[in-house]
């Protein structure tokens, strides 16, 4: 989201002194906003050469390199325009971007409550603090943050339509974060009302559909919340919550194969939506109902199927979702990522636990020598027989560690042996078991 809210710079850059560079500076402004990256570059580098010094062109050059993902040089050119202008606040608010992207959520709230407090009018990063409360479920918090946010941007765009300034803050992204927080906090006629302003202005912005959806079927209107969630599907196939809340508005409304082909497409999406494996399973069985002989039968025994599913692994999904929300939480800390990577892995859910391993492993590199972490990555790329080698290295290493034979039986599960996968899974458990259970006798 930070990336979107720097893609806009306003005109009118201030000029040290006369004769410091000015069209130039306009003209790669312009092209920055316009996204061609390479022309605005050769200006500026034309620009810095002829005035090394000027604040105005390390400012352009420190947001041109953030949106190349040049943390590095972009963070010297910005604390360059500080060092020069002391407390400047849209350097602070790059400043602040950087570290947010980054995950240093403490580094990035002091340096946007900074610019906040240079310039009460920089309402970006008004939005930002509020993004990073959300992150931190401070919702109350959050709503102050959104709504000084909005407030800002409603004057802006106040004043530019009189012909005076330019609208910075992201209006509907705002309106979409308030709805968020105040549906997390129940209050649903408020979560309504922000939602409903988001979707006035981005009316094709699938999140902003979603959230009001949402707030239709926590409301008990699923007939109000389908029309939404068709339009978040349609820009957005693969949103799996819109999926989902589609089936259980349909399943609601009486569309029961609607609902069964939602739900269908949420789980292929997201294996591990513990409530689509619940409801797809339960939907299957209403739909059997209505039909005769074999299809009856086979919509029955199919949903009975994920019903079993749903059983055997509402735990793991119960941990998946705790340690997802301590991610968000935490977003350096390694250790979650391979907590998330084994939850993955219980859930067969490969090409996952292979990101999460690669995360880990970003943070700490003395991982990316690690059996299982290379094992994982392999198994993602399809190289299997390099997998099981890996895997079985990390059981010779360590025989004890029941994560090990977990990670093998994925990769013998792609090899097409299914009986040796399911005893891996089962000797996972066992050593689980004894491990955990040997904690609890310790304690």
């Amino acid at each position: 989201m930070v990336g979107a809210i720097l893609l806009w710079l306003p005109g009118g850059l201030a000029q040290e002194r006369a004769g410091a560079p000015g069209p130039p500076l306009e003209q790669a402004r312009a092209l920055l906003n316009a996204g061609r990256h390479d022309e605005a570059a050769a200006l500026l580098e034309r620009a810095q050469a002829l005035d090394p010094t000027s604040a105005d062109v390390h400012l352009l050059l420190g947001f041109l390199r953030y949106r190349q993902r040049d943390y590095p040089r972009a963070q010297s050119h910005l604390e360059r325009v500080v060092s020069l202008r002391p407390g400047h606040a849209e350097a602070l608010l790059g400043l602040g971007s950087i570290a947010y992207d980054q995950g240093l959520y403490d580094l990035a709230k002091g340096r946007f409550e900074a610019s906040l407090a240079s310039d009460p009018r920089e309402g970006r990063a008004a939005y930002l603090l509020g993004e990073i409360q959300s992150h931190r479920e401070e919702f109350e918090s959050a709503c102050r943050r959104y709504r000084e946010a909005i407030e800002i941007g409603r004057a802006q765009e106040r004043a530019a339509a009189a012909g005076g300034g330019a609208l910075t803050v992201p209006l509907a992204d705002a309106c979409q974060g308030l709805g968020l927080a105040l549906y997390n906090l129940r209050k649903l006629d408020e979560a309504a009302s922000a939602y409903e302003e988001a979707v006035r202005r981005a009316p094709e912005n699938p999140e902003a559909c979603y959230g009001l959806a949402l707030v239709r079927m926590k409301s008990g209107d699923p007939g109000g919340a389908i029309p939404l969630l068709d339009r978040a599907i349609a820009r957005a196939p693969r949103h799996v919550g819109a999926r989902y809340q589609r089936g259980l508005a349909r399943e609601k409304t009486g569309a029961l194969a609607g609902a069964v082909e939602d739900f269908r497409e949420a789980v292929r999406l997201e294996p591990s939506h513990k409530g689509t494996m619940l409801n797809l399973g339960r939907a299957l069985v209403r739909l059997a109902r209505t039909k005769e002989g074999e299809e009856g039968r086979r919509l029955r025994l199919e949903g009975e199927g994920w019903q079993k599913r749903y059983a055997e692994v509402s735990e793991v999904i119960d941990d998946l979702h705790e340690s997802t929300r301590r991610a968000a939480r935490e977003p350096r800390n390694a250790g979650v990522k391979l907590k998330l990577c084994t939850l993955y892995a219980q859930l067969g859910d490969v090409p996952r636990a292979a990101e999460q391993a690669g995360r880990a492993a970003a943070m700490r590199p003395e991982l990316a020598q690690d059996p299982i972490i290379l094992g994982l990555l392999r198994l993602a790329e399809g190289k299997v027989e390099e997998a099981r080698a890996n895997f079985h290295a990390a059981i010779r290493l360590k025989p004890e560690f029941p994560d090990s034979y977990l990670f093998l039986s994925l990769a013998e599960d792609k090899a097409g042996r299914a009986a040796e996968a399911e005893r891996l899974r089962g000797e996972f458990r066992r050593r689980e078991q004894e491990r955990t259970g040997g904690k609890e006798k310790g304690s």
